[in-house]
C-alpha cells in the first residue's frame, strides 16, 4: 500500500465533497433564513461585499485548497516536502477540530497518519 498516495486521495475526496456540499446548497427553510441574512449584510472592505460573498468565496477556496493540496501529496518527491503537507495539514486539522463536523476533521487525521506512515517508510524517495 502507498501511503503517500492514499493520503493525497483522502484530501482529495474531501476537497470534492468540500465542492458538492457547497453547491448542493441550502436544506431546510432555516437555511434560506441564514443566507439571506448573511446577503442582507454588507461588509464594506476594499469595496461593497457581502457576507454571503465572503462566505462563498471562502467555502469555494477551501474545497479547491484541499484538492491542491492532496495534489500537492501525491507528487512530493522528498521528505521536505511531504514534512510539509504534514505541518500545513496538522494546522488545518486543529482548525478543523474546533470549527467544524467530525466528517472532515476525521479524514484528515487519517490522512495525516498516513503521511505519518509515508515519511516512516520512505515512500517519498
Amino acid at each position: 500500500m502507498n501511503f503517500k498516495k492514499t493520503a493525497g486521495i483522502i484530501i482529495m475526496i474531501l476537497g470534492a465533497l468540500h465542492l458538492m456540499a457547497h453547491a448542493l446548497g441550502p436544506k431546510s427553510e432555516s437555511d434560506y433564513v441564514i443566507i439571506q441574512k448573511m446577503q442582507e449584510h454588507g461588509i464594506n472592505f476594499l469595496g461593497e461585499h457581502t457576507l454571503w460573498g465572503f462566505y462563498t468565496a471562502f467555502s469555494l477556496s477551501m474545497g479547491i485548497l484541499y484538492m491542491f493540496a492532496g495534489s500537492l501529496i501525491i507528487l512530493s518527491k522528498d521528505k521536505f516536502a511531504l514534512l510539509s503537507c504534514l505541518v500545513f495539514l496538522s494546522i488545518l486539522s486543529l482548525v478543523a477540530i474546533l470549527y467544524v463536523h467530525a466528517l472532515a476533521y476525521g479524514m484528515l487525521l487519517i490522512a495525516l497518519l498516513f503521511i505519518v506512515l509515508s515519511v516512516i517508510k520512505k515512500e517519498y524517495a
